[in-house]
């Protein structure tokens, strides 16, 4: 049995592997990086303009005893992506774990008042950066025969009648798309794509966004009797990088939610 294979108490499950998150300074992506290392890899921190913030993530992964190095890159841009990638492979290693967590901020609109401008930051990030990443970690992975990837998308798509976030409700669901497409292609390879969508998480974000009293009502109607914590959707995305999930793909685990 191969060393990232071995499982002591989850400790070394991920030990000898590079991952790589996007969108790592705060919130989902800080703690899905500390995750990872929690787990036993080494984390490439990616981040868009909050340089402070992802050394900050930096510095806690390097305190758990791993190795942890942070790369600036819109994830928009094919040529920083790759750019990226030559980087971290240089630096760090080959990636075989990918978290997909970047987004743009969140406004709310109700719909006959979001022009189609609205839309494109949200397309841009979360499909075009998450096709950018997934093309960048392939040939590594091919050549691994083995890789794991993981999406962010969001609860509210499996809700019926999400209100005034049309941009990210229709970034989350092509994401969606893209996940199953890619889970199909690339299984032969022994790389497997699947995603978690969260409930509303207790973020900085969705502190901006949200409207008084939010989160309490949240809480209130959710099953545990809590909001979502960075911290419960890392913990499955955690699962879902192991080795424990290999007869996984293409599937989408809600949190936070039945």
């Amino acid at each position: 049995m191969q060393e990232s294979q071995k499982i002591s108490n989850g400790v070394s499950i991920l030990k000898g592997k590079i991952a790589l998150v996007t969108g790592a300074s705060g919130g989902i992506g800080r703690a899905v990086a500390l995750k990872l290392a929690e787990l036993g890899a080494d984390v490439a921190v990616n981040y868009l303009s909050r340089h402070a913030e992802a050394e900050e993530t930096a510095a806690l992964i390097k305190k758990l005893g791993r190795n942890a190095c942070v790369f600036s890159a819109d994830i928009v841009s094919e040529e920083m992506v790759r750019k990226m990638l030559a980087e971290v492979n240089d630096r760090m290693g080959n990636v075989t774990v990918l978290v997909n967590n970047a987004a743009p901020e969140l406004s709310l609109a109700e719909f006959g008042n979001v022009p189609w401008d609205a839309f494109v930051p949200h397309l841009n990030v979360q499909v075009r950066g998450a096709y950018h990443m997934i093309q960048s970690v392939l040939s590594g992975m091919k050549k691994e025969r083995y890789g794991k990837i993981v999406n962010i998308l969001s609860a509210y798509i499996l809700q019926n009648f999400p209100k005034k976030i049309a941009p990210y409700i229709v970034a989350k669901e092509a994401l969606w798309g893209l996940t199953k497409a890619a889970a199909a292609d690339l299984a032969s390879y022994g790389i497997r794509v699947n995603a978690v969508s969260p409930w509303v998480t207790d973020t900085e974000m969705a502190e901006r966004v949200s409207p008084p009293r939010f989160k309490e009502m949240v809480a209130k109607h959710a099953p545990l009797g809590r909001i979502t914590k960075p911290e419960d959707v890392a913990n499955i995305v955690g699962f879902l990088a192991s080795p424990e999930s290999d007869h996984l793909t293409g599937v989408n685990i809600p949190i936070g939610i039945t």
